[in-house]
């Protein structure tokens, strides 16, 4: 699992301060849990989509930064997903150096191809059917991500991964991500049945044969 984090909730708090007094317990999980930047704040949306990179740089290098403070180096993982996901082409290069190998998108077509990145329609198109892309020019490979879980209705987990696990193009690597504010009895939206949407989709790859990996670490040089 990789929690991708907020600088700030966008009131009065933010990550400086959360305590450093759970180091431990972060670093005895590191092998299955991990840190990594999303974006300053949730609002506004598309925060990245036309800001300089060098905003985008600065909230990474913001939360970065308290990683390590609070948690440490073993806990924490370059950006996996940027919030939703999107940022200016001229960034990717930028994150690569910054250690992200691998972006998770959408790759989805509504008016025009979106969630990807600001990617070309021709490649938006190729990854809205295939696993990963790599753009040899930044480094950066992307991923198709397979399932939003709280988007995802119970009875619909199963048959949906049927589907992508079949599909030779799209079963080698399963992306699977979630919003975890639908686990918050107080929100909103929330969905009693998140845990058991979580378990089943985790639960049948698992008797599949699939095994859980941080892409970040499968794709280094």
């Amino acid at each position: 699992f990789t929690l991708n984090l907020y600088f700030t909730t966008g009131d009065d708090w933010n990550l400086r301060q959360f305590p450093d007094k759970y180091r431990g317990e972060w670093r005895d999980n590191d092998s299955w849990l991990r840190l990594a930047f999303h974006a300053y704040a949730d609002k506004p949306d598309r925060p990245y989509q036309d800001a300089p990179v060098e905003k985008l740089l600065a909230d990474l290098d913001l939360v970065h930064q308290q990683i390590l403070r609070f948690a440490g180096a073993e806990a924490y993982s370059p950006p996996a997903v940027i919030h939703w996901g999107m940022t200016r082409p001229e960034a990717w290069r930028p994150l690569y150096d910054r250690g992200s190998r691998v972006l998770g998108g959408y790759f989805v077509k509504w008016a025009r191809w979106d969630i990807n990145y600001n990617m070309d329609d021709f490649r938006s198109e190729w990854l809205s059917k295939n696993d990963l892309l790599k753009d040899y020019a930044s480094g950066i490979v992307f991923s198709k991500v397979d399932m939003v879980i709280n988007s995802t209705p119970l009875d619909q987990i199963v048959p949906k991964l049927e589907k992508i696990t079949a599909d030779p193009r799209q079963g080698e690597v399963v992306d699977l991500l979630t919003h975890e504010q639908y686990f918050w009895p107080f929100y909103k939206n929330y969905l009693p049945d998140h845990p058991q949407r979580m378990d089943r989709a985790i639960g049948y790859l698992t008797e599949l044969g699939y095994r859980p990996v941080f892409l970040q670490d499968e794709f280094k040089d």
